[in-house]
């Protein structure tokens, strides 16, 4: 494998905030068919998630709830800029532990630097 394949992969690092406080981690360069896996959350009274994304992509993002069943939730992306908007979703609260994964699927590469449940 050579450094031109590594580049165009999916990975975490860290910019500088705004204003020069502690650096944020985000997940850099994901591009179709890329996978995040979050495991083990516990919220019974969230609702929606708020994603924080850049890029320039058009696609969708999936949202696979797992634990004993699978739930799913799409969130369609369409994004112009580099600037970070974000994107809110709701869903049935899940009374269990459960693990999330988003899948990207579309044109383009976006970024994802956090994900909000209220």
């Amino acid at each position: 494998m050579n450094a031109k394949d590594l580049a165009d992969r999916p990975y975490i690092t860290q910019e500088e905030k705004v204003g020069g406080s502690q650096p944020q981690s985000l997940v850099r360069n994901l591009s179709d068919g890329a996978e995040l896996i979050y495991r083990s959350f516990y919220l019974p009274d969230a609702t929606t998630i708020t994603v924080a994304v850049r890029g320039q992509a058009r696609g969708v993002i999936t949202l696979i709830f797992r634990s004993d069943s699978e739930k799913y939730e799409q969130l369609k992306i369409d994004l112009p800029t580099y600037d970070w908007e974000e994107r809110e979703i709701s869903f049935s609260p899940y009374q269990k532990t459960f693990d999330l994964t988003l899948r990207y699927e579309g044109e383009g590469t976006l970024d994802i630097k956090e994900l909000k449940f209220n």
